[in-house]
């Protein structure tokens, strides 16, 4: 692991740091202090010697990972290829190559290195150093310790002694899946979080026009014919008072890229095996679906107990093609923004997926609230 200050001239209020050779799993550990911006992020080796094994680990992690790695490069190749078939494109494409990358990283464990540069003020950076100390994964408590080494060096006036650090229990489980879960059928979904918390839709929508007069002094008719005009700009903040939380079972894959763009309350289940893995839409009913699904299901051969017991450690290997659970409470004005901004065509179909999904259920569930929203049903279009 290397961490280390970008701009030593960085004012009071803000710090820019490189981290470099640390896990996803880690990675998902920073990006989830979403005032801390990531501003920059390389992951270009694929091979064995790119697995992190957390401070403590036995060896026996990196030396059953590789496994997937050699999978990775045996299949790679062939992805490459089928997939400049279906769109009728040259080996270099860089959008070919994009595609078969993201059909064929799922086979990469968790503990993939990669390289990240972030920047955020020092209030952030001190949260998220609370958080790591108390940490159960070694590799974060790493961070934590070796970025409150950095930051007390540069700014040494702080004191870190007096924090009395995070009150809050961890995340072990989100509760039952939603009915849209088929354990037979392992897939992705996104459905409404807890429906009995929000209120009646009709009730919800008369406080939102009550709101609309004491704040712009506009009536619900005049506010229709405003966001008409909308074009490409975001909702007005008068969004936000509508809250909405979504279930979302997706691979860790997705996960990992949709994550970053999503700023909202984010609470998530560790990455465990019990859910299943997903195959690429790709994969599915081609030659290579055997090799995929042999692949991924090799993870279950690990014995070694003294990781296979410990979740934390256990999540490094698992193969970033499992199905990972988490839930995003947010706010209406966050689904029209998410949404519209995911609609471009440089962003992965597997998000856009997501994003057109909650959508549809934000639409469902408040559709007067939701009718300005225009994005492209990703299903339909040939990506």
């Amino acid at each position: 692991m290397e961490v280390c200050l970008i701009d030593d001239k960085s004012s009071p209020a803000n710090v820019q740091l490189y981290y470099g050779s640390i896990s996803i799993v880690a990675s998902k550990f920073l990006d989830s202090y979403q005032r801390i911006r990531r501003i920059e992020e390389s992951i270009r080796s694929h091979t064995k010697d790119s697995f992190i094994t957390p401070p403590g680990a036995p060896s026996t992690m990196k030396e059953f990972a590789s496994r997937f790695y050699e999978a990775y490069e045996k299949l790679y190749p062939r992805v490459l290829r089928h997939c400049a078939e279906l769109m009728e494109r040259d080996l270099e494409d860089p959008a070919v190559k994009e595609r078969a990358f993201d059909n064929a990283r799922r086979i990469l464990p968790a503990g993939t290195l990669t390289n990240l540069s972030v920047v955020g003020s020092l209030q952030d950076f001190r949260y998220l150093i609370q958080d790591a100390d108390i940490h159960p994964n070694p590799e974060i408590r790493l961070i934590g310790h070796t970025t409150r080494h950095i930051i007390t060096e540069t700014h040494p006036d702080l004191i870190w002694e007096t924090d009395p650090g995070p009150f809050e229990p961890r995340v072990r489980s989100l509760g039952c899946t939603s009915t849209k879960f088929n354990q037979n059928r392992p897939s992705w979904y996104v459905d409404l979080y807890e429906p009995d918390l929000y209120g009646d839709r009709v009730m919800v929508e008369k406080v939102f026009s009550r709101m609309l007069v004491d704040r712009y002094g506009m009536s619900w008719l005049a506010f229709t014919k405003f966001m008409h005009e909308r074009g490409k700009r975001s909702v007005p903040k008068i969004f936000r008072s509508v809250g909405i939380s979504f279930d979302i079972m997706t691979d860790y894959g997705t996960y990992q890229d949709f994550q970053r763009y999503m700023r909202c309350e984010q609470h998530s289940e560790p990455l465990t095996m019990n859910y299943g893995y997903v195959v690429p839409d790709d994969i599915i009913g081609t030659d290579m679906e055997i090799e995929y699904r042999t692949a991924m299901e090799q993870v279950h051969l690990y014995e070694d107990e003294l990781v296979s017991h410990e979740i934390d450690l256990m999540q490094y290997i698992i193969p970033l093609g499992y199905l990972h659970r988490s839930v995003f409470e947010t706010n209406l004005q966050e689904v029209y923004n998410i949404s519209e901004f995911l609609n471009q065509s440089r962003f992965q179909v597997s998000c856009k997926k997501i994003a057109y999904e909650m959508v549809k259920i934000s639409k469902n569930s408040y559709p007067d609230l939701m009718q300005w929203c225009r994005i492209t049903d990703p299903n339909r279009v040939n990506a």
